[in-house]
């Protein structure tokens, strides 16, 4: 069974209040627990606790991580002490944004027991590939020992090594208030041995710049002088770069995460990793590229053999958000005891804010037709649809209008304030449909 996850917006997920998570900052946006051969792309996520984790909180599997012999939980379950795995997904061209704890995190969240048992957090995470994906102030709540609370952009957990095979690629990475890059924050060992996973051609940043001790934590050493002094003694992110990514506009509504065309991000990536690391689907719409066809908005994902770093392909244009609402109808003159169908899509343009939700009401003249839910068509643009019938109109010309609501985020959790606009509310320029006499 292959999964895709795709073209969605979440948004305003913790587990701070829940009892049932114990009041800690540890809900996922996006979870994969324990899936396999899965493509997570062209999603955004915004204001969760963790963006997306891809791991197990199984223990118990066979040797190759799975924990049935068999598909579908069919033949033996597994006994001994390998981890499970939560393995073969690739997460590309995805924006995480504003999340409370961590933006992309892999590998168990506790450590393995040494009898094994189920649900103790002790999985990990096998050739689990993110490429092209853009991260902007995650980690943003402090929380405390018990609430969890501020991780890093990328997190790495229990039971990851050189043998795992994870890698970590041609993202943007740009850290908050609390400045942590990469925390990789378990020792290494000689059972998971470094690099717990493979990073490079990644661009990092942040408001302060590097800081020792601060922004990037490996086996739980914190101790590189500078970002030079990290990939000389890591031999991680030789081709990365630590500088700004000229975003277009952090201050639209929503932030435009695209780049500009003198961005250093700009053809800055690389396409060398071969579906054999990890996971492509066969069946999907890109069976022969990790890196996807298309980028975030859906533009080409390479020109030529260049490719950007990030979510999106820069298209030689810097263009600030817009919102566009478009009311359509399948015919404008109705005889009596005819009817049409009035369709309203609500375009992003470039849209960092993902897909727009919400609702829009049809108006007839200034007159409520009905309120109907938008739902997403694509990464960017959403829509809806109405029946209208000739007996709803007056004779001769009817003006008709979509108005759409716009969309906000209410802070987390106990953090107070006023909701944060996403989308603003925006109307459709006037239609006109003629009902004709008989």
């Amino acid at each position: 069974m292959y999964g895709e996850v795709s073209g969605n917006t979440v948004y305003n997920i913790s587990g701070i209040t829940n009892p049932g998570e114990g009041y800690e900052y540890d809900a996922d946006g996006l979870y994969c627990d324990g899936c396999a051969y899965v493509t997570i792309e062209q999603n955004v996520i915004i204001q969760t606790d963790y963006g997306i984790e891809t791991t197990s909180e199984n223990q118990i599997c066979q040797t190759n991580g799975t924990e049935w012999s068999g598909p579908n939980n069919t033949g033996t379950a597994a006994r001994g002490k390998s981890p499970c795995y939560g393995r073969y997904v690739t997460v590309r061209n995805n924006i995480f944004y504003n999340s409370n704890a961590c933006g992309n995190s892999i590998g168990g969240y506790a450590a393995a027991t040494k009898n094994g048992g189920e649900s103790n957090g002790g999985g990990s995470s096998y050739h689990d590939v993110f490429v092209n994906n853009t991260l902007y102030n995650n980690a943003t709540q402090p929380g405390n020992e018990s609430e969890g609370g501020s991780t890093g952009e990328f997190q790495i957990q229990y039971q990851v090594g050189s043998e795992q095979g994870d890698i970590y690629e041609n993202n943007v990475v740009y850290a908050g208030a609390y400045n942590t890059w990469i925390f990789s924050y378990v020792p290494f060992s000689q059972k998971y041995p470094a690099p717990p996973a493979t990073l490079n051609w990644n661009l990092y940043n942040s408001a302060e710049g590097y800081v020792e001790g601060t922004s990037i934590w490996w086996g739980n050493v914190n101790t590189y002088t500078d970002f030079s002094n990290w990939q000389t003694s890591s031999g991680e992110d030789a081709n990365s770069l630590n500088t700004n990514p000229l975003f277009v506009n952090l201050g639209d509504t929503p932030p435009n995460f695209d780049t500009l065309p003198s961005s250093p991000a700009v053809g800055a990536g690389s396409t060398s990793l071969s579906c054999s690391v990890g996971w492509c689907d066969p069946n999907g719409s890109s069976p022969n590229s990790i890196y996807g066809t298309t980028d975030f908005l859906g533009n080409p994902r390479t020109k030529g053999s260049n490719i950007d770093i990030g979510a999106y392909e820069n298209t030689g244009v810097g263009i600030d958000n817009s919102l566009t609402v478009n009311l359509t109808s399948g015919t404008y003159i109705l005889m009596p005891g005819q009817s049409t169908t009035l369709t309203v899509t609500v375009s992003a343009s470039p849209g960092g804010g993902g897909v727009p939700s919400g609702t829009v009401n049809f108006m007839l003249g200034s007159t409520l037709l009905a309120t109907q839910t938008l739902l997403p068509t694509s990464a960017a643009e959403s829509a809806a649809s109405l029946p209208l019938s000739a007996s709803q109109l007056a004779p001769g010309a009817n003006t008709l209008t979509a108005a759409y609501s716009g969309n906000a985020i209410a802070p987390c959790c106990p953090v107070s304030g006023p909701p944060v606009t996403v989308y603003g509310s925006s109307t459709s320029a006037p239609i006109t449909i003629t009902k004709k006499g008989r």
